[in-house]
């Protein structure tokens, strides 16, 4: 019974984490750097989960454990640059989206993206990967140090 509630429990959270973004998106969408906020709010909410919860990439980390205690300067540093690279790719993005050849910006019905906004999309998903991928390798390292020290 308690893995149902479990399931319930995440699968909830999950949910509401999901309603919260699509309402950012909504209210900070038409303000300056408005989407690229909450892009960053929604990139940072994955890498948290991917890092700190159980998933088909493996058992979570501890979050208040002390492998991520020596490794939180390491792990910011690296958020931190992969939230500057993630802004920097969608602002220049979108001011050179005008620019782009047709082919580039065309939609073959309104509910289609184009293939700027799906190169972008595959783009994010890459440097979430690569900083999960990462950030994974390193928290594993530290916890054998913590386990079995030199």
């Amino acid at each position: 019974m308690s893995d149902i509630i479990t399931f319930l429990v995440k699968w909830a959270i999950g949910f509401c984490t999901l309603i919260l973004i699509f309402l950012l998106y909504v209210v900070f969408g038409d303000m300056p750097f408005g989407i690229q906020l909450v892009t960053l709010i929604a990139y940072s909410i994955v890498v948290f989960f991917s890092l700190f919860c159980d998933s088909k990439l493996g058992k979570g980390f501890d979050f208040y454990g002390e492998a991520r205690e020596k490794s939180t300067s390491r792990l910011l540093t690296i958020h931190s640059s992969f939230l500057i690279l993630v802004f920097t790719i969608q602002t220049l993005t979108f001011s050179l989206k005008p620019k782009l050849p047709h082919w580039w910006t065309y939609k073959s019905n309104p509910t289609a993206d184009s293939r700027v906004e799906v190169t972008l999309c595959l783009l994010i998903i890459a440097l979430v990967t690569t900083q999960v991928i990462w950030s994974r390798r390193i928290l594993s390292k530290a916890e054998k140090e913590t386990i079995s020290p030199k």
